[in-house]
């Protein structure tokens, strides 16, 4: 691809993160801190392998971690900046959230589908995001030690379902494998 794209891929990153980055110091009520610029420092460097990504390096964890940097930097820097009137201490299992979504946007990105090893824990990680938010917010009022110790047992079954899930997708995928005609081995067959 010819540089001159390359460019407006650049500009195009810098104007959204930039114009981000505006938008929330226009509504900020508090100061900026020296955490605050750390945090638009973090944006703008996931910002900059996400670029990488697009040009040249086709690597999911990189991917990850631009992402990751983007959209959680955006989150504390909007928190941070006292737009909502919620704290970082009760807002901070949206981090978990958003790590799930750029888990699965990095499956999209890697294999350009929708596959289950990215899905299943990005799934997991967006629903313990929302399960901790409960508490942080005091939407479920007991303690998370005592509903821990109350509910235990429940992992067990999480996991079990979870197993089951697992093997049937697997089952079915091979089935239609196995349907489709397609072999493995018709791929390989002039190697000695």
């Amino acid at each position: 691809m010819p540089k001159k794209y390359n460019t407006l891929l650049a500009v195009g990153i810098s104007c959204i993160i930039l114009g981000g980055i505006l938008l929330a110091m226009r509504f900020s009520v508090s100061r900026f801190s020296f955490d605050t610029w750390l945090n638009i420092l973090a944006i703008f460097l996931g910002g900059i392998l996400l670029y990488f990504c697009a040009i040249k390096i086709r690597r999911g964890w990189i991917f990850f971690t631009g992402s990751f940097l983007v959209i959680n930097g955006f989150f504390v820097f909007i928190v941070k900046s006292g737009i909502f009137s919620a704290t970082m201490m009760q807002l901070w299992p949206f981090i978990v959230v958003f790590s799930g979504v750029s888990l699965f946007i990095t499956g999209i990105y890697k294999f350009r589908r929708i596959v289950a090893f990215y899905t299943v824990p990005s799934f997991v990680l967006v629903l313990l995001g929302v399960f901790f938010l409960q508490f942080s917010l005091h939407i479920i009022k007991m303690p998370i030690r005592l509903f821990a110790a109350m509910w235990w047992p429940l992992l067990f079954v999480l996991l079990g379902i979870g197993l089951l899930i697992t093997f049937f997708y697997i089952q079915h995928t091979n089935k239609a494998v196995i349907e489709s005609g397609d072999d493995f081995d018709d791929y390989y067959e002039d190697i000695p």
